[in-house]
């Protein structure tokens, strides 16, 4: 059965150089851009959650924050959203090396993200 624990964390931002330096000097955390999508994320450390920094898009506008949870079934999760009126912001879409990813939006109008990670085979 999943664990519904929250793995990422999205904070939108303008300019992602600033923001990066920002969390850098206040916290002392390891802020890195990751190619070939130029993603600004913050890692935390083992078990701990990421922190991402997007730049404003059609999902995101500047101050807005994305809560990122684990399913083990992105397409469960959706149907069972829409079954409780979430609205579906973004659909199911595979990022390479992270697995799939699906934005909705509660009643309340807050965005959730669900996250299935992409299965690594050794």
């Amino acid at each position: 059965m999943t664990k519904h624990v929250i793995t990422h964390v999205e904070l939108a931002t303008t300019d992602t150089g600033a923001t990066a330096a920002f969390y850098r000097a206040l916290f002392g955390w390891d802020v890195q851009t990751y190619q070939p999508m130029d993603y600004v994320m913050a890692n935390l450390g083992e078990g701990q959650t990421s922190i991402g920094f997007p730049i404003v898009n059609e999902y995101m506008k500047a101050g807005d924050t994305i809560v990122y949870v684990h399913t083990d079934d992105i397409d469960d999760s959706l149907a069972k959203a829409a079954e409780l009126n979430a609205m579906v912001m973004m659909g199911k879409e595979f990022i390479p090396t992270v697995g799939h990813i699906a934005i909705v939006a509660d009643p309340g109008g807050n965005k959730i993200a669900f996250m299935q990670p992409e299965m690594v085979v050794a």
